[in-house]
């Protein structure tokens, strides 16, 4: 097992690699250059050293039980995830690594389709077996509802700490409701200027008018 392919002894290392996702002519050219043998040989040909020394090599590029196209696709469906212009330009099928759109637009189009399929393959499971301009809408519809909830939570915790952190300022008078309850009517800036005198009357008015509350 190689690169998520199973290697079949009659076949030739190329006919093997060229199986697997990933690998071009470079490769091929290098890794012929580092074992030093023929791509051309079949598997069930080679000897025991040269079988330890290629898979000693291809093992150091792609771990066992590892594959270059899921990595490939998680990644791409990580940019997604996080919502980055490149993942817009893997969904909307648009040339990704600033080639030029003049006349590489429609050839983009057509071979970027991992996150599209895979998009497509997803909604179906929910929305049913929709036209895919249908289900296009429908996920714009998801995405704005995220936004808008989002949105909304950021403008609620922003005014809740507003009003957490929010420590008045000189013209802010502060209400004493257990004063007022008891009669005492009074702005406490104004209070403070009155004479000893004049307090104490006022605490006498408002001991009064507690004193007959309890009879109503």
């Amino acid at each position: 097992m190689f690169n998520g392919k199973i290697f079949h002894s009659n076949l030739t290392i190329l006919e093997n690699l060229n199986k697997s996702y990933g690998f071009g002519d470079f490769f091929f050219k290098k890794l012929e250059q580092r074992l030093e043998l023929s791509l051309s040989i079949k598997l069930k040909d080679m000897s025991q050293k040269n079988w330890s020394t290629f898979v000693g090599v291809i093992s150091q590029i792609v771990p066992k039980k590892s594959s270059i196209k899921k990595r490939t696709l998680l990644n791409i469906f990580l940019l997604d995830i996080i919502t980055s212009y490149k993942g817009w330009r893997h969904y909307k099928g648009l040339p990704v690594r600033g080639q030029r759109t003049w006349t590489n637009a429609w050839s983009s189009f057509r071979s970027n389709i991992t996150l599209r399929n895979y998009k497509i393959k997803i909604s179906k499971k929910f929305y049913g077996n929709l036209p895919t301009y249908e289900i296009n809408v429908a996920l714009a519809a998801e995405q704005i509802n995220v936004l808008w909830k989002t949105q909304w939570y950021n403008e609620w915790f922003a005014a809740k700490l507003s009003r957490l952190n929010f420590k008045g300022n000189m013209k802010t008078i502060k209400i004493d409701l257990y004063s007022m309850a008891n009669g005492q009517i009074m702005n406490p800036a104004k209070f403070k200027k009155m004479t000893k005198k004049t307090k104490t009357i006022f605490q006498e008015k408002s001991l009064h008018f507690r004193f007959w509350s309890w009879f109503y």
